[in-house]
């Protein structure tokens, strides 16, 4: 971690800090809270917030906007992601940010924020494939106030985002709402009003779960499920039809599922539903552990038709009526498909009763992601036990 002081030469040197133990530092943050600054035994020994060490040898390193002291300890929520803190806000309807919480999940971004620790950069200084910054090497200037001209890497190097948000009264006052009653739909809404975007801007959905599940369900499924999806491990070249890329799904099933994510298990596929005298056939059926219900994905090699909304939502009557258990949730439905316009996403499933998604999919996977699947998911794969077993009733 790192604290940056200011910026236009507004800047706190550790020689400029202040001489009285558990003092203020004149500067503060976004958030108008200061940072307090107390001193060790030595004259080296400086910690911000009582306990959290500057790093001796990288502190006073003069940048652009300011003057970097590198830090051995997270000073604020270690090991505490974003999304953690968000789903915390949500649950507990705590104000100050809760109208902000709510947008960033249901933008999708909780697989980005649940990030704490960076170990592609840890593996890459254990294995000294990167080395401490000498700018003696270089031509490019460098220099510490204190006159080493040396950068030295930290062992752990976390994750950290910054988010611009308007606070709750913000929104109390534009949207005429308490935040607990503010929907991100609300907010969408007020951005498209306000013409805060071009007047061509146009958001769309990819599936209509906030209409047809409670909030935390919906919350949950937007986590769980992408608008799009990297099937290259099937190695398809030439088109092929709908029967054989189903086929090759199935008996990559393995793969399937680590591109899914985790929380799934594969329970068939073409899976018969009978009802009033007549079949239908799920092309494939899966059970998610979080969410707690059944998943059904129809694979179609071609770009989405409205129609296509209608057939889901059929068979997921079928299966809230058929397969469902008592104690699980609505069933959802994923449709797979080539390639698909969010516009046309978005009409179709509009007036859909049934929690429905439309996703699509590339069949040419690049190299890097190739690897990161194999090398890194796989085994995590081999540890997942199955949540929903078959039983005769």
């Amino acid at each position: 971690n790192s604290i940056i002081d200011g910026a236009d030469e507004n800047y706190i040197l550790t020689s400029e800090f202040p001489v009285t133990n558990n003092a203020e530092l004149p500067l503060a943050n976004m958030n108008d809270r200061k940072l307090s600054i107390r001193f060790g035994d030595t004259p080296d020994s400086l910690y911000v917030n009582y306990d959290c060490p500057i790093d001796s040898r990288n502190k006073d390193i003069e940048v652009t906007n300011g003057v970097i002291h590198c830090m051995h300890k997270v000073i604020f929520m270690e090991d505490l992601s974003l999304t953690q803190l968000f789903n915390e806000i949500v649950l507990k309807k705590r104000e100050g940010f809760l109208v902000t919480a709510k947008v960033i999940l249901a933008c999708g971004l909780q697989d980005t924020m649940s990030k704490v620790r960076d170990e592609v950069y840890e593996k890459l200084y254990l294995t000294k494939a990167i080395t401490d910054f000498d700018a003696n090497k270089i031509s490019w200037t460098f220099h510490g106030a204190s006159g080493h001209r040396t950068a030295y890497l930290p062992e752990h190097r976390k994750y950290g985002f910054t988010v611009f948000a308007e606070r709750d009264n913000f929104w109390r006052e534009a949207l005429g709402k308490e935040p607990a009653d503010i929907t991100p739909a609300d907010v969408q809404q007020w951005v498209l009003d306000n013409h805060q975007y071009s007047e061509d801007d146009e958001f769309v959905a990819d599936n209509n779960f906030e209409q047809t599940l409670p909030a935390t369900q919906a919350m949950f499924a937007n986590e769980v499920f992408r608008s799009g999806y990297n099937l290259g491990f099937l190695g398809v070249k030439d088109p092929i039809l709908e029967t054989e890329l189903e086929s090759r799904l199935v008996e990559k099933v393995k793969q399937f599922l680590l591109e899914l994510g985790k929380g799934f298990t594969y329970i068939g596929n073409q899976y018969v539903l009978e009802y009033n005298g007549k079949r239908s056939k799920v092309d494939m059926l899966f059970f998610h552990r979080g969410l707690h219900c059944l998943v059904a994905i129809d694979l179609k090699i071609g770009e989405f038709k409205p129609e296509y909304a209608g057939k889901m939502n059929y068979y997921l009557s079928l299966l809230d009526r058929l397969e469902r258990r008592e104690d699980e949730n609505r069933s959802i439905g994923i449709i797979l498909c080539a390639e698909k316009d969010r516009v046309e996403v978005e009409l179709a499933l509009e007036e859909m009763g049934k929690p429905i998604g439309v996703a699509d999919y590339q069949l040419i996977v690049p190299q890097e992601e190739l690897k990161k699947i194999v090398a890194e998911e796989v085994e995590a794969f081999g540890k997942e036990l199955p949540f929903r077993t078959e039983t005769d009733e």
